[in-house]
C-alpha cells in the first residue's frame, strides 16, 4: 500500500471533523453526576482539548530536546579550544537550537490559540455598558 500525503491529509481533516462536531451532552440526566472510579476521577473534555494536551505534551518534549542541544552546543563551542570545525560546529548547534526554541514557542501560541476559539462558545453575550455612561433601568 502506498503511502500518500494527500490520503493521510484527507483521512485527518475527516476525524477531526467528525470527531470534533460531536459535543457532551447532559441533556437527560437528572440528578445524577459522574462520579468517579475508586480514587480515579472521571473528567468530561471534548476531542479539541484532547488535542492540545497531546500537541502541548509533545511540543514541551521537544522544547526539552532543544534545550539539551542547545546545552550540547554550548560545550561543543566552549571546549572547541584552537579547533575551527569543532568551534563551528558549536555555533551552528547553538543556532539551529534557538530556532527550534523560537518555532517551537510560537507553534505553543498557534495551538492554544486556534483550540481556545475552536472551544470558545458562541453567540451573543448581551450588550456591555461603561458605568455612569450609559444608564440601565428607568
Amino acid at each position: 500500500m502506498k503511502f500518500s500525503i494527500k490520503k493521510f491529509l484527507s483521512l485527518l481533516i475527516a476525524f477531526l471533523v467528525f470527531a470534533g462536531s460531536s459535543k457532551i451532552v447532559f441533556a437527560q440526566i437528572t440528578g445524577r453526576q459522574i462520579e468517579n472510579i475508586g480514587s480515579v476521577p472521571i473528567a468530561t473534555q471534548d476531542i479539541f482539548n484532547l488535542l492540545a494536551l497531546v500537541i502541548n505534551i509533545l511540543l514541551l518534549i521537544a522544547g526539552v530536546i532543544a534545550f539539551l542541544f542547545l546545552l550540547w552546543g554550548g560545550f561543543q563551542y566552549l571546549t572547541a579550544g584552537s579547533n575551527e570545525d569543532q568551534a563551528t560546529n558549536g555555533r551552528k548547534i547553538i543556532i539551529n537550537a534557538i530556532i527550534g526554541i523560537v518555532i517551537i514557542f510560537f507553534s505553543y501560541s498557534l495551538v492554544n490559540f486556534v483550540i481556545d476559539r475552536l472551544t470558545q462558545g458562541v453567540g451573543g453575550g448581551g450588550v456591555q455598558t461603561l458605568p455612569g455612561i450609559i444608564q440601565q433601568g428607568g
